[in-house]
């Protein structure tokens, strides 16, 4: 049986932390334009193979 890596990253840090602690200085800000035009694409509905 393969062991599962340990993560790297500290998740229990991340649960506590608020909103406000949370850097978004390198997210480029999102524009209502960018919203109007947005879509959904969904994936093409796959044929089983028989």
């Amino acid at each position: 049986m393969k062991k599962e890596p340990k993560a790297r990253t500290d998740f229990e840090s991340l649960r506590v932390m608020t909103d406000d602690e949370i850097d978004y200085s390198d997210i480029p800000p999102v524009e209502d334009e960018l919203l109007e035009k947005g879509f959904i694409e969904l994936p093409c509905k796959k044929s089983s193979v028989a």
